[in-house]
């Protein structure tokens, strides 16, 4: 989420660029001093690509952007427009005021009928008690229709049937949120307020300001479940549709942040401050499978770099691959081919899958979604890594030594 200001000349562009060059600066890599003494040691590994990781805690300097983040004009919280909305309801006027506990409690308990009512129908859903007692509502489905049609509405819930041309009558339901309205609600939570960042910021680790990470802001969707059809397609083929299905229906619910990312919004927050943000695609996080799908990467290749698969395991990362490239790649595949099969092809051997001609985040406003996408930490980091390291532990100690 980045925000906008009148007043700074520097751009959305620029931050994310500068964001894209500090992104990987974490911690230096430096060789330890090489003991000219060859002999077996007892100490730590003298490898040249070896990370020191300092234990001790070094103060870290922050320096906050200076003009983002600007309060534009102040709103009611969310409480407070439920208060009113719960007293207007129940009988109590228009009271925008605090309340007490014990005065007027009708009103103020709305929709339910007293503070009984809701502290019963509180003991109801965690005790689950379904006899009748003389309330307003006698079972759970009941007392969730009263919550459900009287408590005002949050990020609404849209659906949409997809198909592909050839098979009209072969369709698929998407079920998903409002992105704009999911971002409203979930910025406009009071809960939320303590850790909602507007205000991007650089945090040195030590007073040279020598290493900087970059702290900053991050909708509910259910994509169709039914199996692609088509008995006289290949395996190749249906593969490629399953991808095409995926870029749709994340097109579909995505698009509205396009015109909102390029023309702003005003947001009201938890605190009931306004501010004008730009909401852009920033991050997704997925584990492998997932992200060759989203970035179009041919799979067994890097994502995030052009380094072949034969040279994944070199120390340093390669030339990091842009959206651009990516974009370049397919139209060019897509202009210079007759067919499907030489258009997957001629894609591959630039090691993109080939799947879909238009992926779903073309034209998102200072996105790259190669630099987008970020490890999903139990698959690539917990199962691809930890665990792995586990078993060489066991291989190379006792059982019981290792517990």
């Amino acid at each position: 989420m980045l925000i906008e200001d009148d007043g700074e000349e520097e751009t959305t562009g620029d931050v994310l660029q500068e964001l894209q060059k500090d992104l990987f600066s974490f911690v230096p890599i430096q060789p330890p001093d090489i003991i000219e003494d060859k002999q077996n040691i007892a100490g730590p590994s003298l490898h040249p690509n070896l990370i020191i990781l300092d234990d001790d805690e070094d103060e870290c300097i922050e320096v906050e952007h200076p003009t983002a983040g600007k309060v534009i004009s102040m709103d009611e919280t969310l409480h407070q427009r439920w208060r009113r909305e719960f007293f207007r309801a129940g009988g109590g006027g228009d009271r925008g005021e605090d309340v007490e506990m014990g005065e007027d409690p009708d009103p103020k308990f709305f929709p339910f009928a007293s503070e009984m009512d809701w502290r019963v129908a509180c003991w109801e859903i965690k005790d689950g008690v379904k006899e009748k007692l003389g309330l307003s509502y006698h079972n759970i489905c009941a007392l969730h229709k009263i919550v459900d049609h009287n408590i005002p509405a949050r990020a609404e819930w849209k659906s949409t049937m997809i198909s592909f041309r050839d098979t009209p009558d072969d369709t698929h339901l998407i079920q998903y949120r409002d992105v704009l309205s999911a971002i409203r609600t979930l910025l406009g939570n009071p809960a939320h307020v303590e850790n909602i960042v507007y205000r991007p910021k650089k945090v040195f680790t030590d007073a040279s300001r020598g290493y900087t990470m970059r702290c900053g802001q991050g909708s509910d969707g259910y994509l169709s479940v039914n199996k692609v059809k088509g008995f006289q397609l290949t395996a190749k083929a249906k593969s490629s549709r399953v991808q095409r299905l995926f870029h749709e229906s994340m097109r579909v619910i995505l698009e509205p942040l396009k015109k909102a990312g390029i023309e702003r919004m005003d947001i009201t927050g938890g605190d009931g401050a306004v501010r004008r943000v730009h909401p852009v695609l920033a991050c997704y996080v997925a584990d492998y499978p997932e992200q060759c799908l989203v970035t179009c990467t041919k799979y067994g290749t890097c994502p995030k770099c052009k380094r072949p698969a034969s040279e994944l395991s070199e120390s340093t990362s390669g030339e990091p691959h842009t959206q651009n490239w990516t974009e370049e790649v397919i139209q060019n595949a897509r202009a210079n081919t007759d067919s499907f099969y030489q258009f997957q092809e001629r894609c591959k051997d630039n090691n993109v899958s080939g799947g879909v001609y238009e992926p779903f985040w073309l034209n998102f406003p200072h996105c790259n979604i190669h630099l987008s996408v970020s490890p999903d930490i139990l698959h690539q980091l917990y199962q691809g890594v930890f665990k792995h390291m586990v078993n060489w532990c066991k291989d190379l100690m006792d059982p019981k030594e290792l517990d």
